[in-house]
């Protein structure tokens, strides 16, 4: 977005800090074609709680993040799996703008 940009404040909600409209959209330039959902694993078994197990050539895999991107490339969802928790981020866009209005965190961390 160009700085000189005048928005109305009605389009953009004004309690977003520049990491939630840089975050959603940090993807885009990876992204090539029509990619609308990535999902990372990893082996490490820290993450045997994550409920999206496969095996792969023989070596269980543990879903470690889930993104789904809208159609022009920036995020919609994100779950990350970790050995402490769980967190997921839900991005929201106004529709005739395309301005990020919201971002909606949850965390479920064990803690101590």
């Amino acid at each position: 977005m160009c700085a000189q940009q005048k928005i109305p404040s009605k389009q953009i909600n004004e309690n977003l800090d520049i990491g939630a409209f840089a975050e959603s959209s940090e993807d885009q330039s990876l992204l090539k074609g029509n990619v609308f959902s990535v999902k990372s694993y990893t082996s490490d078994s820290n993450h045997k709680k994550s409920e999206g197990k496969k095996v792969f050539e023989g070596k269980t895999l543990y879903l470690k993040n889930h993104t789904i991107y809208r159609k022009d490339g920036r995020r919609s969802f994100r779950k990350e799996i970790s050995a402490s928790g769980l967190s997921t981020s839900k991005y929201y866009y106004n529709e005739s703008s395309g301005n990020l209005v919201l971002k909606e965190d949850y965390y479920d961390r064990e803690y101590g």
